[in-house]
């Protein structure tokens, strides 16, 4: 379950870095999904409950910004996708140790 987190916060960190190079979002936007991503990583190298969750929460809130800014609406079906999986995450977190 940990490479699984890390994978998924290097995706996220990844996304803030292209996304602030194609300037699609503002650099404040890149650099927090930068962050978020980042304390994703480590908390799937210290398997740590609190940092996942504050890291998906807050990749969550710039995502929804940051798809309300480039296309002025939110895509539902993608935010339900990306919840679920952090609920996986979650969950993995708490009953795969």
């Amino acid at each position: 379950m940990r490479i699984i987190i890390i994978i998924f916060g290097a995706l996220v960190l990844i996304s803030g870095i292209l996304e602030g190079i194609y300037k699609n979002i503002k650099l404040i936007n890149g650099i927090l999904m930068m962050v978020f991503g980042a304390i994703m990583i480590v908390s799937g190298i210290f398997y740590n409950i609190y940092l996942l969750i504050l890291g998906l929460l807050g990749s969550h809130i710039i995502s929804i910004i940051n798809n309300y800014q480039m296309y002025k609406s939110v895509n539902k079906k993608y935010h339900i996708y990306r919840f679920l999986i952090s609920i996986f995450l979650i969950f993995g977190v708490f009953f795969y140790k």
